[in-house]
């Protein structure tokens, strides 16, 4: 598949997604940062979700091993974002215990034949669960906790407004994955809607990176 072909393929939160590496990588060479290592993550996200998951599912004919892998790549980042911007509170121990419980249950649940048939969700939305009860303690703290900063410039309100987004939206239809997705009607309702899902979480994504500032040395 040519790399154009590809690219017209692509559903239109994962335009987002380049778009945002692009700007990402272009802000890093400029000096400015933003969340720990986030053009990094881009980069590895965008590989997974554009390449591999299209050869994969060109291949086997299924791309849930490779939505299995992303979805733990992309929870432990999301965790890993909650534990430094927490570092100077107790509440950095209790990450890493839930990074932990995620681990158990990715390696006991998660099936992983080539050719897999399995969409482990159980385990994605304890670990998406875990990374939203972070997220409403990071909103509570900007309200009630800490001194007033301006948000418009704080890349993790973005990054973490967009996450939420997404679990509001998607929530219900990954529960009811199974059952909704039984009829042609119902299986194309299930589509649109996580793409719309993916695309609060993309903008997350391209929000985080328009807000990278150039650190005073």
């Amino acid at each position: 598949m040519s790399l154009e072909t590809m690219l017209l393929n692509l559903p239109f939160y994962q335009l987002i997604n380049i778009c945002a590496l692009i700007l990402s990588v272009i802000n890093f060479s400029k000096g400015k940062s933003g969340l720990p290592f986030f053009p990094l993550f881009l980069i590895l996200l965008v590989f997974l979700e554009t390449y591999i998951k299209s050869y994969w599912n060109i291949h086997y004919k299924t791309n849930h091993l490779i939505l299995n892998i992303t979805a733990a790549y992309v929870i432990f980042y999301y965790l890993y974002v909650f534990y430094d911007h927490f570092k100077e509170k107790k509440l950095k121990n209790i990450i890493p215990v839930l990074a932990f419980i995620y681990i158990l249950l990715f390696i006991f649940r998660v099936d992983f034949d080539v050719k897999s048939l399995k969409l482990e969700k159980f385990t994605y939305l304890v670990g998406i669960t875990f990374v939203i009860l972070l997220i409403i303690k990071y909103f509570y703290d900007i309200l009630y906790v800490d001194h007033y900063r301006s948000i418009t410039k704080d890349s993790l309100f973005y990054f973490s407004l967009g996450i939420f987004l997404f679990y509001v939206s998607c929530f219900p239809t990954i529960v009811s994955f199974e059952k909704i997705s039984q009829t042609d009607f119902f299986s194309q309702l299930l589509v649109k809607l996580l793409h719309i899902g993916n695309i609060f979480l993309s903008l997350g994504y391209l929000g985080a990176v328009l807000c990278m500032t150039k650190q005073n040395k």
